[in-house]
């Protein structure tokens, strides 16, 4: 099996569960699908156009800083000027008990039989 090849057909699925399904944890049969939202930075070209240094400057360090903005401006004002990263998918399988293998034992012949 080609990796690579197997490797883009995990990333489509991945993109067309984040498109087909919001976020949160799934289970599809032996399967636990989640489904997590991209992170979140500020766009500082479109912030800086939004709340110029001159007229704002408690809001700055030598870049907009966020921690500031958020106190003094609130989410709501700074997340049309946010950027937002791809969401992301995480899929395990869940564990299932594994039985133990039967012991095996070498009689004298040489032949391996099961240990009772």
């Amino acid at each position: 099996m080609d990796i690579k090849r197997v490797q883009n057909e995990i990333d489509l699925l991945k993109g067309q569960i984040i498109e087909a399904w919001p976020t949160g944890t799934y289970k599809a049969s032996d399967l636990k699908v989640q489904v997590k939202p991209g992170t979140q930075r500020l766009d500082v070209k479109r912030f800086m156009q939004a709340y110029p240094a001159t007229s704002n400057p408690t809001l700055y360090k030598v870049t907009p800083d966020a921690q500031a903005a958020r106190r003094t401006l609130g989410e709501l004002a700074l997340e049309p000027l946010m950027k937002h990263d791809k969401g992301t998918t995480a899929i395990a399988v869940s564990a299932q008990p594994v039985e133990k293998p039967t012991p095996y034992i070498a009689a004298d012949g040489g032949d391996v039989v099961a240990a009772d």
